[in-house]
């Protein structure tokens, strides 16, 4: 099940990638095509002629790559049961936590949780020095 789990967001992450990329590679691939013509107006001091289609395609080639960081948070959390739990508890700790030692204490108890379930030890939160 945590096999299949984790094939599930993988092949989710692939795919994502590809469609939010493909549109960057097509954009790069173009402009290799008729980089000769562009140099050559250039030369001439003229404007190319642009096609619409690629003016769309760059206003749309960063947002895509945007969106693939985040949807690839959001396949996460809603696939990944351990991932959730790290991310409330990581959230809860920070919350919980005032002072100086927030940042330590946070990134105690993060370095923990990641420990395979086998290998954990209950955590220990460091010893604040009194103030």
């Amino acid at each position: 099940d945590r096999e299949r789990n984790f094939a599930k967001i993988l092949v989710s992450i692939v795919f994502l990638f590809l469609f939010t990329h493909s549109l960057r590679v097509l954009d790069q691939v173009y402009r290799a095509s008729i980089d000769q013509v562009l140099l050559y107006c250039r030369d001439l001091k003229k404007f190319p002629n642009i096609p619409t289609w690629l003016r769309t395609m760059n206003l749309l080639v960063e947002p895509a790559g945007l969106i693939n960081a985040s949807v690839n948070f959001i396949i996460y959390c809603l696939a990944g049961k351990r991932f959730r739990k790290i991310l409330v508890d990581s959230a809860r700790n920070t919350f919980k936590r005032s002072g100086s030692d927030q940042s330590r204490n946070t990134e105690f108890f993060v370095l923990n949780s990641v420990r395979s379930p086998r290998t954990r030890r209950p955590p220990e939160l460091p010893k604040t020095p009194p103030v």
